[in-house]
Formats: C-alpha cells, sequence, structure tokens
C-alpha cells in the first residue's frame, strides 16, 4: 500500500529544509563556476518516537513529490539515530552543486542552459497508537537551486565622469550583481582589472587614479550565478583635482601660513566653519 502523505501540520510532526546561510531565502543561483562548490542545507525534524521510515533528502527537477521514487538521495538520517535525538533533531548537510540532477547527459561543468532543482525531504511515523500505516511527513519549506549558465547583456557605458583621483562610470540597467572594469592608458591597449573598485547603483568608482592623465575603461557585467558579459565598447575619462578646502582658504585672503599669519589668523574653527560654508554656498 502507498504510504499516506499528510501536511506537516498534522500532530506534532514537522519538517523544516532550509539553506543554512539563511532561512528566510527560497532559491539559490549558481553557475558553471561554483560547479566544484557546495550548497549547505539545515534542516529540523519533529518526529515523535513512533517512527516507520527514515529522514530522506533528495532533489528533483519539478516541483517535490510525496515520495523520492528515483530522485537521488542526497542525505539520510535512520529511524534509530531521529528517535535517540529524542524526536526532535536540527543538522546541517552539504549538496556538491555538480551532483544535483540539474545537466542530462552533460556535466555541471559542460552545461550551457538553465536548470532548477527544488530540494525535498521526509520522514515518516505512525500517527495514533493502535495503527500499523506509516504516513509520511514532508517538509514544509522548499528551497530551489538555479542553475544559470548565460552571461548577462554586455553593458552599456552611458557616462565617465571624472573626480578627484577617481572616475564614476555609469552603465545602462541593472541586470548585473557586480562591475568588473579593465582600465587602460589611453591608446595604450595594455588592459589591467581595477583594484578597489566599487559599484554602487547604476555603475562603479574607480579609485587611486592620477589626475590629468587619460583613461581608457571598459566594463564587463558579472550576474549572481558568477557569469560574466563580454567587455563593453571603450570609453575615455580624465580625473581632475578638486580646488579643496585650502584652496577655498586662500581665495577668500588667508595666506599659507594659516593661523599663524602675522597680524593675526582665523582659529581653526572659524577656518573650518569658513570652508564649510563656501561649501554649501556652491552646492
Amino acid at each position: 500500500m502507498r504510504p499516506l502523505v499528510l501536511p506537516v501540520a498534522a500532530g506534532a510532526q514537522a519538517l523544516t529544509l532550509n539553506f543554512t546561510e539563511s532561512s528566510t531565502a527560497t532559491e539559490r543561483t549558481v553557475g558553471p563556476a561554483s560547479c566544484g562548490g557546495v550548497i549547505s542545507l539545515t534542516y529540523t525534524a519533529v518526529t515523535g518516537l513512533n517512527l516507520c521510515q527514515r529522514l530522506e533528502v533528495w532533489a528533483s527537477t519539478a516541483a517535490c513529490e510525496d515520495e523520492r521514487g528515483d530522485a537521488p538521495l542526497l542525505a539520510s538520517v535512520s529511524t534509530t539515530d531521529l528517535m535517540l535525538a529524542g524526536g526532535t533533531t536540527t543538522d546541517e548537510i552539504e549538496v556538491a552543486i555538480a551532483s544535483l540532477p540539474l545537466y542530462g547527459e552533460s556535466t555541471c561543468a559542460d552545461f550551457s542552459g538553465e536548470g532548477e532543482a527544488h530540494l525535498c525531504a521526509t520522514f515518516g511515523s505512525r500517527v495514533g497508537i493502535y495503527t500499523s500505516e506509516c504516513t509520511l511527513f514532508s517538509a514544509s519549506t522548499e528551497p530551489v537551486v538555479i542553475f544559470d549558465a548565460q552571461p548577462p547583456p554586455v553593458p552599456v557605458i552611458s557616462a565617465v565622469v571624472p573626480l578627484d583621483s577617481a572616475l564614476r562610470v555609469t552603465v545602462e540597467g541593472s541586470d548585473y550583481a557586480r562591475l568588473l572594469v579593465d582600465i587602460s592608458l589611453a591608446g595604450s591597449g595594455e588592459w589591467i582589472r581595477a583594484s578597489g573598485a566599487v559599484t554602487s547603483g547604476s555603475g562603479v568608482t574607480i579609485p587611486q587614479l592620477a589626475n590629468e592623465v587619460l583613461y581608457d575603461v571598459r566594463v564587463a557585467a558579472e550576474d549572481a550565478a558568477l557569469n560574466v558579459s563580454e567587455p563593453s565598447a571603450v570609453a575615455q575619462g580624465m580625473p581632475i583635482a578638486t580646488q579643496g578646502f585650502w584652496g577655498d582658504y586662500k581665495d577668500s585672503g588667508g595666506g599659507q601660513a594659516g593661523c599663524s599669519t602675522v597680524g593675526g589668523g582665523l582659529a581653526p574653527a572659524a577656518l573650518l566653519a569658513l570652508g564649510l560654508l563656501r561649501r554649501r554656498r556652491r552646492s
């Protein structure tokens, strides 16, 4: 007889299955760059003591079924171990990304499409004192691993804004998790990856550049699965030095020596207030 499957709410039994790094996340996106890695899962089972089937965790290419069938088994816990845990047990398991049933006849590293694996779990318990029927309890949660081997669209640079010792590169759209910036002296063709570049909003800021030097820049997009696009068309920008506080002070009649100038100078607090005031007026 096929075991009866009841929702988790029946009786005192309960089962959850979640990504270890986030119990609220329902999806995790991976790609070819993650084929050598693992996904950590945490299960919590409240089983009672009248168990009749071990806890099983498996992966399916469709929504979780009531029973595992021929789906590959990822982990299991015997009924004995569950009962020794006192009827409630929580533990972590690691699932190799390359072992998920996503790739058909291909391997993880060679798979070039998209797919998803649903992570499922059940255990069996006899509900009631006088019954011999084994009731399966399914996990109330169903984490999904999405495999994406497709690179994001090539970004389009919309502007290169000069800053002091830096450039701010903005791009059209936002279909990326991170922007990777290559930079070279204009016309040299000797590209290097810009270290310290910070993605924010719709662009990226490249620090630690020389002022009054013309640079070539290009940008590639990286998505959540770590797929990287082809680089964008080349754009150019030149960092420009800003005047700064002492330039403001000298323009207002101050001397190079500051508050030690003969004839009396402004106190440091007054100098700071003057600089802030001039900047506010300009903004």
